[in-house]
């Protein structure tokens, strides 16, 4: 245990302990989201089990926001997630020891026990779920014992005053080697929680795709170390660059995963934001990323995340039979809904009208990255990018039930007209062989491409999706990498240039 001068209150210690073996075994897990959502989020169907409200230094002027969220959680029978966030990242061994940005401890105290306050006295005998300081753990407070003692001071503090409030110590995702300095913190406390936020503003690809395993690994930390429930009380996938169905996929992988989850110890998942909120101020971590954490953009469209999020929310993610884009000879269309028709495809026009109410309809030229297209004024769908005769081309709506459906390939003819697709991407370049290069493909998938290129060469390249050709790095093993990301499906090719020699081109491949 970390030594302090700080004196515990033994006596709220059992109470803490009784309190936590009352709760019983853990619940199903359950999904959240901000209080801001919820009337948007149940007039689309789907009713958080939680809602989030963040509560710092900015509410001592007016508790009334506070109170409003609590209420509103309590009418409608979900539990409020409340972000008890007073120290923020101002928090420092100094901040607390001496005060700084307009915080000190007897402040930080009188405001806990307000928030107690209000919590007992409009939410009664409902529970109610307060994280004490998401990511404290920074700063240097890791490395300072004597705050151990002060933080669990400060929790048995606010359970004296809210006894049916269940209180959790928030992590921050990284230093996992001094988490155990918190012992006294996390026994004061009946679970333990932890935030995860991915965007293109700060991460790579590669590191947005890994969430899923982040929150595996983070909820056998956490569960193992101190054997107590685990919640992920904010988790933020943006959109932002063109990553939508990076995102979508992200989250499908992490509700495909909810058993797993579910048996290390994890409780729930509360998101972020439903909506995009573009008034988010950019001086937050992730910028311009922290406007597109939403399932739907600002303009009241559905991402594609939406119904991933929904299926999984209500009962279980279960992929649907239309989750990958069909074969480039394939009409996916059934029952003739919905139909693709008055279709043009010429360099800067592509124009299509689409059946059945979509809610988004997009165009891929060459099997690039799906574009989304805009709906005009006489109802047809259309965007303005670069196209030449032969190229191919093909769409997708996305319908109000939570499924795409994509129409055959065409053939752009050149005038705007199209025929039947038929053949390869005309301006994909053929395969081409010179002396002894060669290429294996060692792993292509929707974030990575990996392979091994055989004979000297000064430079290798990839192209996803007709994106244009993008060089790859040569690891120490010997292989060549890229991280770009491609829905399953989406075409890859290699180039090779050898010293002093001609590029050379490999065959057409496919994320898996």
């Amino acid at each position: 245990m970390a030594s302090t001068t700080t004196t515990i209150w033994p006596g709220l210690l059992i109470a803490g302990l009784v309190l936590l073996a009352a709760a019983g075994p853990a619940a199903a897990m359950g999904f959240g989201a901000n209080t801001e959502s919820l009337d948007f989020a149940k007039s689309k169907g789907w009713t958080p089990s939680y809602t989030m409200y963040w509560v710092g230094p900015w509410s001592k002027s007016s508790w009334n926001a506070v109170e409003g969220a609590l209420i509103k959680a309590r009418d409608a029978g979900v539990t409020p997630v409340l972000q008890w966030y007073y120290w923020g990242d101002s928090i420092s061994v100094n901040c607390v020891k001496y005060g700084c940005d307009g915080r000190s401890q007897g402040d930080w105290n009188a405001m806990g026990a307000t928030l107690a306050q209000k919590v007992n006295s409009i939410m009664g005998g409902r529970q109610a779920i307060i994280i004490v300081e998401t990511e404290f753990n920074k700063g240097g407070i890791d490395n300072w014992e004597e705050f151990d003692g002060i933080l669990a001071n400060h929790i048995y503090m606010m359970k004296s005053k809210a006894p049916n409030a269940r209180f959790s110590l928030g992590f921050g995702a990284w230093g996992q080697d001094k988490y155990g300095m918190f012992d006294r913190a996390v026994g004061a406390v009946h679970m333990t929680s932890f935030q995860l936020m991915r965007a293109s503003t700060r991460d790579t690809d590669a590191q947005i795709s890994n969430a899923p395993d982040v929150i595996k690994s983070m909820t056998v930390t956490l569960k193992g170390k101190f054997g107590k429930p685990v919640l992920l009380h904010d988790l933020a996938i943006s959109s932002y660059g063109g990553k939508e169905w990076l995102q979508d996929q992200v989250m499908k992988n992490i509700l495909s995963r909810k058993g797993e989850y579910e048996a290390a110890g994890l409780t729930g998942i509360v998101y972020r934001d439903v909506r995009d909120n573009p008034s988010m101020p950019l001086n937050n971590y992730y910028g311009y990323g922290e406007r597109h954490f939403g399932f739907w953009r600002a303009d009241g469209s559905a991402k594609p995340v939406w119904w991933t999020w929904k299926a999984g929310a209500t009962g279980g993610y279960v992929a649907p039979a239309t989750s990958t884009p069909p074969s480039s000879t394939t009409s996916v269309a059934s029952s003739g809904v919905p139909s693709f028709t008055g279709i043009q495809a010429k360099n800067w026009w592509q124009q299509v009208s689409v059946s059945g109410s979509p809610i988004r309809v997009d165009v891929r030229i060459n099997d690039g990255a799906w574009i989304q297209m805009e709906k005009k004024s006489w109802g047809a769908y259309a965007t303005s990018k670069p196209l030449n005769a032969g190229d191919k081309v093909q769409f997708q709506a996305g319908m109000p039930d939570g499924k795409w459906h994509w129409s055959p390939a065409y053939k752009a003819n050149g005038d705007g007209s199209v025929a039947a697709w038929s053949g390869s991407t005309s301006s994909a370049p053929a395969p081409s062989t010179s002396g002894s290069v060669t290429f294996t493909p060692v792993k292509l998938n929707n974030y990575w491409q990996q392979v091994k290129v055989g004979g000297s060469v000064a430079t290798v390249e990839v192209n996803v999706g007709g994106t244009g050709w993008a060089h790859m790095k040569l690891e120490s093993w010997g292989d060549w990498t890229k991280s770009a990301y491609g829905p399953a499906g989406t075409s890859v090719q290699f180039r090779a240039t050898p010293h002093g020699g001609a590029t050379v081109y490999s065959g057409m491949y496919k994320t898996a």
